[in-house]
């Protein structure tokens, strides 16, 4: 089937070299005298009268593989967006604790505030805006966020996921976390 698209293109992007109405082709020589048919002229019309068909084919190729590609392109771009969001709202996790700093290896206490923070900014920024609750839906929900953004902290010797169980159920006693 790509070979067939591929094919179409190549032809309507010779079709203009093959268009000229210079061609001619000597059809018969009796002495000094030859019968000249104007092949080119010919051709021409031709392809005036196919240019439409032509570029409706080529426009439904094109459309058709930008359907086919483009949601690999949008995957990767929302992949890229959640990170950048996950990593704005561990910074202002990070930020609004006392006792925290980036790249500095958190306690459990400092761990588990930072990411409450965190988590709270996401879920305050899903609630402002469309793009944020898109955005929220796409990282996988408030239970998704705070397992990722669980990840990303730097815990002590002492961290465990004894701080995820309790900012999950933290929200879940807010009401912003089904069961």
């Amino acid at each position: 089937m790509t070979r067939t698209y591929v094919a179409a293109l190549a032809l309507a992007c010779l079709l203009p070299f093959a268009i000229d109405p210079a061609f001619a082709a000597e059809v018969v020589t009796k002495g000094d005298t030859a019968v000249i048919v104007p092949v080119g002229e010919y051709v021409t019309a031709a392809a005036q009268t196919a240019e439409p068909v032509v570029v409706t084919i080529l426009t439904t190729i094109v459309g058709f593989l930008l359907t086919k590609f483009f949601p690999l392109a949008r995957l990767f771009l929302t992949d890229r967006v959640v990170e950048a969001a996950l990593t704005k709202w561990m910074d202002y996790g990070i930020n609004a604790v006392a006792g925290a700093a980036k790249g500095k290896t958190l306690d459990v206490d400092i761990g588990s505030a930072v990411l409450s923070q965190a988590v709270n900014r996401a879920l305050d920024r899903a609630e402002l805006s469309k793009q944020g609750k898109i955005l929220l839906d796409k990282a996988g929900g408030p239970a998704e966020i705070a397992a990722k953004l669980f990840r990303m902290l730097h815990l002590d010797e002492h961290g465990s996921d004894a701080i995820l169980a309790k900012v999950l159920a933290d929200l879940r006693a807010a009401g912003q976390l089904k069961a």
